[in-house]
């Protein structure tokens, strides 16, 4: 399926990511406190998402022109390089594993709130880093939103604990990440730079497990468990797909 590159279909795969987001957050919230090691079903799940990816693109590649494939090849330069590796790194990899750590501490209404400013990072950073300037009406609407999304927790629900700051740190690193993708993915596709994004933090996230000797945990987990990482692991898909 070819999506039209129009304003209105940014806007309209934006609100789809939300909304999975939204869920994703939820149930996450919900369940990654039954897994003992949070880092561990990041990777694993990254690891199946990125696979999901690698499989899109070997399709749409044995489908497509061999002219455009050796052409997109070709486009891949040393920024493009580099931006893949921080999509990987950082936005799939470091991000994640203080994501789900946090998420393992904090409660799942507080952590969706903290995730929920990610916009306002983005219009923060944006500014200064690909020269987008706001106008009133933008400036007033990003206040909108930020009330409103300080309206789904009560002010007195908002602690900042350990678990918080390592939200706050994944999601200004997300942030930054936003930025990155906006730069490099008119060159080289979005499902490129899924595959990367998510296949590098598996990589990224397993090694932080291997280093402390877990990842035998995934041996001891259960089928109700494993069924919550296919879950999670579609969701994710659809998120990452649509954003």
């Amino acid at each position: 399926m070819r999506i039209p590159r129009t304003t209105a279909s940014g806007i309209g795969l934006a609100f789809a990511a939300a909304g999975i987001s939204g869920v994703s957050v939820y149930l996450n919230g919900l369940m990654v406190k039954s897994f003992p090691d949070p880092t561990l079903l990041a990777g694993v799940r990254n690891g199946l998402v990125g696979l999901a990816f690698i499989g899109v693109l070997a399709v749409a590649g044995a489908r497509g022109p061999r002219g455009a494939r050796i052409a997109e090849r070709r486009s891949l330069g040393r920024r493009e390089a580099l931006g893949l590796a921080f999509l990987g790194i950082v936005g799939g990899g470091i991000a994640f594993a203080l994501f789900f750590g946090g998420l393992a501490l904090a409660a799942s209404p507080v952590s969706a709130v903290i995730q929920r400013t990610l916009f306002l990072w983005v219009a923060l950073l944006a500014w200064p880093l690909l020269g987008e300037r706001h106008g009133p009406w933008t400036l007033a609407a990003l206040g909108a939103l930020l009330a409103g999304t300080f309206l789904l927790d009560a002010p007195t629900g908002l602690g900042i604990g350990a678990g918080e700051l390592l939200i706050l740190a994944a999601t200004l690193l997300w942030a930054l990440e936003a930025i990155v993708a906006r730069r490099i993915l008119p060159r080289i596709g979005a499902p490129t730079g899924a595959a990367a994004r998510m296949t590098v933090g598996s990589v990224v996230l397993l090694g932080l497990v291997a280093l402390g000797g877990g990842l035998a945990g995934i041996g001891g987990w259960t089928a109700t468990q494993w069924g919550f990482v296919a879950l999670t692991a579609a969701l994710l898909a659809g998120y990452v797909g649509c954003w």
